[in-house]
């Protein structure tokens, strides 16, 4: 398996990226337009210990500015 450092790889690799809020008592969380990150940092952005997403992340439950970044497997068929 090839390592996912870039959004390009996490597009090629059908991998899902999600913001979560890091406000106190919330943790919602939703998946991230991979396209539009792109579009804005860039395929070649790597998302390894990145800081510029999580920073302009800002929750849609609570309004906090900043959060983390979750990366998730494409889910197996016919499991």
């Amino acid at each position: 398996m090839r390592s996912i450092e870039t959004l390009a790889d996490l597009k090629r690799s059908n991998v899902t990226i999600y913001g979560n809020c890091t406000g106190r008592h919330c943790g919602h969380g939703q998946p991230l337009p991979i396209d539009e990150l792109i579009a804005r940092f860039g395929a070649d952005y790597v998302v390894i210990n990145e800081t510029r997403i999580s920073a302009a992340l800002r929750c849609q439950r609570c309004g906090h500015r900043g959060g983390m970044l979750t990366l998730s497997p494409p889910s197996s068929s016919g499991a």
